[in-house]
């Protein structure tokens, strides 16, 4: 997936709008490459010795780098506030996106769910609590 790293490597009009490309990448990529992405996570949870490590350097590594840096410079912007983790904001986002990914089918059943058939309603409305909560604005 390193059309990540690609896309925060050109300038960025607001963080908003590169935290929802880059969710909407991760979606995609999900979604179309479903059997590798399956086979990536089985890897993951069956805790082979070495094997986490080869996935973050190997699988990971660039895409979040890319993504640390840009969470870094925005809020040595301001469009992030300074004692918010990254990492955390970074993780919260993939969180969103493997959820979806593997509870789509199932979603889609629950009464009230029907905009959540599209990953872009879905991504725009986390990227959107992620960055300003749940509260209501004052």
């Amino acid at each position: 997936m390193r059309d990540v790293a690609n896309l925060v490597s050109e300038p960025q009009a607001d963080l908003r709008g590169a935290l929802f490309r880059i969710g909407e990448l991760y979606l995609s990529h999900f979604l179309s490459n479903a059997d590798r992405v399956r086979l990536c996570m089985r890897e993951n949870l069956e805790e082979r010795p070495g094997q986490s490590k080869t996935l973050a350097e190997k699988v990971f590594g660039q895409d979040h780098a890319a993504l640390m840096t840009l969470l870094r410079v925005a809020q040595e912007r301001g469009e992030m506030r300074a004692d918010i983790n990254p990492t955390v904001l970074a993780s919260l986002l993939m969180a969103a996106c493997v959820f979806y990914f593997q509870s789509e089918s199932i979603i889609k059943h629950l009464p009230g769910t029907e905009e959540l058939d599209d990953p872009r309603f879905f991504i725009q409305n986390v990227v959107d609590i992620l960055l300003h909560g749940v509260a209501p604005v004052e």
